[in-house]
């Protein structure tokens, strides 16, 4: 198992490579054994499609990586540990700033030797630099920083904005309170949403259908059974369904694991690639127009904890099982 993982991984780190969006690389076995002078067998390999690790995509031996291959390389890996790696974007770039007042480009090995970073995780960060249009390789030794990697750097390079505003929710104005929410999921988030409710609801499904677009690549979601049944669980897989360009996943925890959280808090960045954390009432709330505000919390410990709970939790669509022992549903199995 342990040289299938490894395999595993140099498949994520290839497909990775090839689109922000892993799901939708189609990456052939055969390059990724030359590449890596490997030696996989065809048992190796039906073992990993057996365990719907990876799926096959094309003729000739095109895969696509799966969410559970995805999720156990995060988890095996890179932890994923979001505010680590948004961390390392800002060493990386200012490294990349300094060396550039010598030199237009630099070796990668340089700035993976002066910061003391893995080397595959170093390719991992450096993906989402080349993603954002911050930075960019130059050949196959050498990297760049870009004028807008340039900007990003002039300005604070804190990880949290800075320049975020509340959002009020208020009684008797249900069309306001509509595009207080189009605003917060359509307009103020990119790349990614971070949502944790213990209490969340179709509701905020229908928020997300309705006002996610293509600037969000990842949503992940943590809630305990409260408000999960068969019939939310099928409506998010017809939502998975739609939203094709989007890693949408929701987790469950029992009330006693998130016993220590009380807020619901929703996580994303701003246009310039900084974190924004709100504190945000519930979508059930929201929709009833009850008097409240979604305000920004400068905790950035917040993501960190989000993936603490995260890592831990079941998920809704392959841990259905587990999920309906934990809430005491075994009725509602398939």
């Amino acid at each position: 198992m342990e040289y299938n993982l490894k395999f595993l991984k140099l498949f994520y780190d290839s497909a990775k490579k090839k689109s922000i969006n892993i799901f939708n690389s189609i990456i052939f076995i055969d390059t990724v054994i030359s590449e890596n002078n490997l030696n996989i067998n065809h048992l190796e390999l039906k073992y990993l499609s057996d365990k719907g690790l990876i799926k096959s995509r094309a003729l000739g031996g095109g895969y696509s990586i799966s969410q559970n291959g995805a999720n156990l390389i995060e988890k095996e890996y890179y932890n994923s540990d979001y505010l680590r790696r948004k961390e390392c974007e800002i060493k990386i770039l200012n490294k990349l700033f300094q060396l550039s007042k010598s030199s237009t480009y630099v070796l990668f090995n340089q700035v993976i030797d002066d910061l003391n970073l893995d080397k595959l995780y170093f390719y991992y960060v450096f993906d989402y630099l080349k993603y954002y249009g911050f930075a960019k390789y130059i050949g196959s030794r050498h990297i760049a920083i870009t004028s807008e990697g340039i900007d990003f750097i002039n300005q604070d390079s804190g990880l949290l904005s800075e320049e975020v505003t509340s959002i009020s929710i208020s009684p008797n104005k249900p069309y306001s309170n509509e595009k207080a929410m189009e605003e917060l999921i359509h307009e103020r988030s990119n790349n990614l949403i971070l949502w944790i409710d213990k209490y969340f609801s179709t509701s905020g499904l229908d928020y997300l259908f309705k006002y996610t677009k293509d600037k969000v690549l990842s949503i992940k979601i943590i809630t305990s059974p409260n408000h999960i049944n068969l019939d939310f669980r099928k409506l998010f897989k017809k939502l998975k369904s739609e939203l094709t360009n989007i890693d949408i996943n929701v987790k469950i925890l029992n009330d006693n694991a998130l016993k220590d959280i009380h807020d619901r808090y929703f996580i994303t960045e701003d246009k310039n690639k900084k974190i924004i954390i709100y504190n945000i009432p519930s979508p059930d709330i929201i929709k009833r127009s009850q008097l409240s505000d979604i305000v920004p919390v400068p905790r950035e410990e917040i993501v960190n904890i989000f993936y603490e709970y995260y890592n831990q939790g079941y998920d809704l669509i392959n841990d259905w099982d587990k999920i309906c022992d934990l809430n005491e549903r075994k009725k509602e199995k398939n």
